[in-house]
């Protein structure tokens, strides 16, 4: 799990603008360490700021409970927050913890709609295998109806997010 944690935080970061790379370099590179107190310093005040890769850095910070009391409640806002900006991997985190149940009450038609964003937004690897299982396993247990409100609920979000443009509060 560790490992995945890893890959997840290596993966943020990418699109930053040039004032926020540092820092969330910084906070990555702590979070590699294993110092969470000091990810956590790092990442929290971009995430403050709106920046996407560091609310979803603070939502696994929270819903693994790394260096801080584990928090299913506080991570889901800070997935949500960066999933409306497209985030892809906050998406499937969104997925996961609907699917599941953690943090909020279960939902398969919600967990349908964030993992199903997360996999026309480009999730890679791993995440991209996990997510399409996740989607799969909740596609059988569905009913046409919620499986008709998910697939028109996506769209509405994913058009949302295009209008609202990359990184967009």
């Amino acid at each position: 799990m560790m490992r995945l944690l890893l890959v997840l935080v290596a993966a943020m970061g990418i699109a930053l603008p040039d004032a926020a790379r540092a820092g969330f370099e910084d906070g990555r590179q702590a979070f590699a360490r294993g110092d969470y107190g000091r990810a956590l310093r790092e990442f929290l005040p971009l995430a403050e700021a709106g920046v996407p890769e560091a609310e979803n850095a603070m939502g696994i910070i929270y819903r693994y409970g790394l260096g801080i009391q584990e928090d299913d409640a506080v991570a889901h806002g800070w997935f949500l927050r960066a999933a409306a900006k497209g985030s892809s991997q906050a998406q499937q985190h969104l997925g996961v913890i609907y699917a599941l149940g953690q943090g909020v009450e279960a939902n398969d038609v919600e967990a349908h709609i964030w993992l199903s964003l997360a996999l026309a937004g480009g999730i890679e690897g791993d995440d991209r295998l996990m997510a399409n299982v996740n989607r799969d396993v909740l596609t059988r247990r569905m009913s046409r109806e919620q499986l008709a409100e998910a697939a028109r609920r996506a769209q509405d979000m994913s058009m949302r997010i295009a209008a609202s443009g990359p990184g967009a509060p």
